[in-house]
């Protein structure tokens, strides 16, 4: 405990996960008592963490995808802001990766794909961060992720039609008008 009227130091020595450690120390002098303790605030800023996403072919992975939109939201579905205060969308560049710079939450970030590049589905899933290390605080060690989207499926138009499937057609209406009339006349 400490003396009343003393001067004394409030040093930080570890700072928790996630936090840089105070700037310096804060000299302070005890005038607190038993009914009126008094407070000494220290605060730790938050470490920004370093998250890459890289967006793949899901049939071909070495094939990168770019001009896909992720979103980097926390754990409360709000859009995480980055270390200047900006929304965190950002689209893949021609390597297939976006980057992201955000604070620290320690309540947990996950990725989102919210538009998909021409020719492909949206993935849906959410993908969480998570295992962080005070490695993924430098930004040469960041978060990595890779999302692989599947090619859009081809739906039928009946456009191209091949010529056999045509004779079918129109064979088998033939066939149908001429039993309905021959039926008739007797």
């Amino acid at each position: 405990y400490v003396k009343g009227g003393n001067t004394y130091i409030l040093h930080e020595v570890e700072a928790p996960f996630g936090y840089e450690l105070m700037d310096q120390d804060i000299v302070f002098t005890a005038t607190g008592t038993k009914e009126k303790p008094q407070l000494i605030q220290a605060v730790d800023r938050k470490k920004k963490i370093y998250v890459r996403v890289k967006k793949v072919d899901a049939e071909d992975h070495d094939t990168v995808l770019e001009n896909t939109e992720f979103t980097l939201f926390h754990s409360d579905s709000t859009i995480a802001m980055d270390i200047y205060g900006r929304t965190t969308v950002g689209l893949t560049d021609e390597h297939g990766f976006v980057d992201f710079a955000v604070p620290y939450a320690a309540e947990g970030l996950y990725v989102m794909e919210t538009e998909a590049p021409k020719g492909y589905e949206i993935s849906v899933e959410k993908y969480e961060i998570k295992h962080l290390s005070n490695l993924n605080f430098n930004p040469d060690k960041p978060v990595e992720l890779t999302v692989a989207d599947e090619k859009e499926k081809d739906i039928p138009t009946g456009v191209g039609i091949s010529f056999g499937v045509w004779f079918c057609i129109v064979g088998g209406i033939i066939g149908i008008a001429w039993t309905f009339f021959s039926t008739r006349r007797r």
